[in-house]
């Protein structure tokens, strides 16, 4: 019978006959096919070491101390006060204090009647004028007056004082001015920074893989140029903030400079006022008899001497006070540029550190490098 075996039994029979054929086509096939080498991923390595070393710790920006300035400026004595304005409601009044008559006596004994009472009659507002005026030179006369006046303690002690103005509590001598501050030269730009070697490669072990580095070296210098750019931005900031402390500096030196003139030219009107009141007032008390001659001379005596003192006084407080208000700014511009240079100090150290952490970073990690992508 044709189907004396079940279909079953022939295609075992079949099947083992195939196998081996099908086994060298399936080789064939495989062996064969071109490969696409292009396509293959290439192993990633992930380099974690650098997450938490991009970040540079802000550095605190100093605030200079400033200099406290004490102007000082021109004062009167209590009895100076004392004897003018008695002198000045004298003519209100019979006649001056008696004590005060004893003073402007003194005074007269000091001049020469015969070469200096008929000058000293002619004294009017010119005279105090040109007096006052720094720029027009002394008549001797009245510069004879004056030393007379200064040489006697008594005496002088009724002519204007000058205080000196203080910097920091300490008084401040025209004659003595102190040498400018040796300030630091400042830094300017962030050019310090890049003295480092950035790019300096740690030595390592030469057996380590190239591609496992050369991924290390990617993610380092990522992470060395964010702390670059960082500490470029904070000398920027810096910058902005001790230029604008300079600007403010020098704006209170150019009013310190613009009250001294106000100052001055107050002083020169309150002086003139002064020096004329008491001149036009020695010639009323003279014209009615409320003083005599002597006395007189002694008033125009003292008036030369006080207002040859105060055109001293204000010769001095022009040139201390101008010389103060230089050195004061020479001595905050030098505490700024110590400050901003601190500044620049304490971020290199910062820096420094931060970056000898990213090398020992690098080091260890580059140590690892065996540990990843199966040693290749």
């Amino acid at each position: 019978m044709f189907f004396q075996h079940p279909i079953s039994t022939h295609l075992s029979r079949l099947s083992r006959r195939l196998l081996p054929a099908v086994f060298a086509g399936m080789f064939c096939l495989f062996a064969c096919a071109p490969m696409d080498l292009d396509n293959i991923a290439p192993y990633k390595y992930v380099i974690n070491d650098f997450n938490d070393k991009g970040d540079l710790p802000e550095v605190e920006k100093e605030v200079p101390e400033r200099s406290i300035f004490e102007p000082g400026g021109i004062t009167l004595s209590a009895g100076t006060m004392e004897l003018v304005e008695d002198i000045l409601t004298a003519v209100l009044r019979d006649n001056l204090k008696v004590e005060n008559e004893r003073v402007l006596k003194n005074f007269t004994d000091l001049r020469n009647p015969a070469l200096m009472d008929a000058r000293l009659r002619e004294i009017n507002v010119r005279d105090v004028d040109n007096i006052l005026d720094t720029t027009i030179p002394l008549e001797k006369l009245f510069t004879d007056l004056f030393f007379l006046v200064e040489e006697n303690s008594a005496l002088a002690a009724y002519l204007p004082t000058y205080v000196p103005p203080k910097i920091d509590g300490i008084i401040f001598n025209f004659y003595d001015i102190p040498p400018r501050p040796d300030a630091r030269l400042s830094l300017g730009t962030s050019d310090h920074l890049k003295e480092f070697k950035f790019n300096s490669v740690y030595s390592a072990n030469p057996t380590l893989v190239t591609p496992c580095s050369d991924a290390i070296e990617v993610v380092y210098q990522e992470t060395l140029n964010l702390l670059v750019s960082q500490s470029e931005q904070q000398i920027l900031q810096s910058q902005e903030f001790y230029e604008g402390i300079r600007e403010d500096i020098l704006n209170i030196k150019s009013e310190r400079f613009a009250f001294l003139t106000d100052t001055l030219q107050g002083s020169v009107d309150e002086l003139r006022r002064l020096g004329i009141a008491v001149n036009i007032a020695s010639n009323e008390l003279l014209a009615e008899g409320k003083i005599t001659e002597e006395i007189y001379y002694g008033v125009k005596v003292f008036l030369v001497a006080f207002l040859v003192k105060s055109r001293q006084n204000l010769i001095m407080m022009e040139d201390t006070i101008t010389a103060a208000i230089d050195t004061i700014y020479q001595i905050d511009i030098g505490r700024t540029d110590q400050a901003y240079n601190n500044f620049i100090e304490k971020l290199i150290a910062v820096f420094d550190e931060v970056i000898k952490d990213l090398n020992s970073t690098k080091i260890g990690a580059l140590n690892n490098c065996h540990n990843q992508g199966g040693g290749s």
